[in-house]
């Protein structure tokens, strides 16, 4: 897991922390809350953002194991206007839908929103460039 790997590459980590500064090295954790909750006191003190995965988050295809990865992860960031978030989140069935039956389905690993306050955060995974322009 990431904690394991944290301490398999934490000299080379530090080092490059020592030279760029803490301040330039951001985290986002996006997962189930339960998920967010065990990482939280390891990578809280570093400052990462914690992003709740919305219930309706899927993942509608495998991904392969033990090949070059070419998949393309899409990150969309909507501020949502306070008072607003409610109206916003009542979008995201549409939007399911759609990846769920459209034609880019078939190409696509995950799909789903997280929040963090008044942030919505859009993540996406598709096969590959091809797949991602379906």
């Amino acid at each position: 897991g990431v904690m394991e790997h944290g301490k398999e590459v934490k000299e080379e980590f530090q080092a490059i922390e020592s030279e760029i500064g803490a301040d330039r090295i951001r985290f986002m954790c996006m997962g189930p809350s339960a998920g967010l909750e065990a990482l939280k006191p390891h990578l809280g003190p570093k400052g990462a953002r914690m992003v709740e995965l919305d219930s309706g988050s899927l993942a509608p295809a495998a991904m392969p194991k033990g090949c070059t990865d070419t998949h393309i992860t899409i990150l969309v960031e909507f501020i949502v206007p306070d008072g607003k978030l409610d109206e916003f989140k009542a979008g995201f069935p549409k939007f399911y839908k759609a990846t769920k039956s459209g034609a880019g389905a078939e190409g696509c690993y995950y799909y789903g929103f997280g929040i963090e306050g008044n942030s919505v955060i859009c993540r996406e995974g598709y096969k590959d460039a091809e797949a991602c322009g379906k």
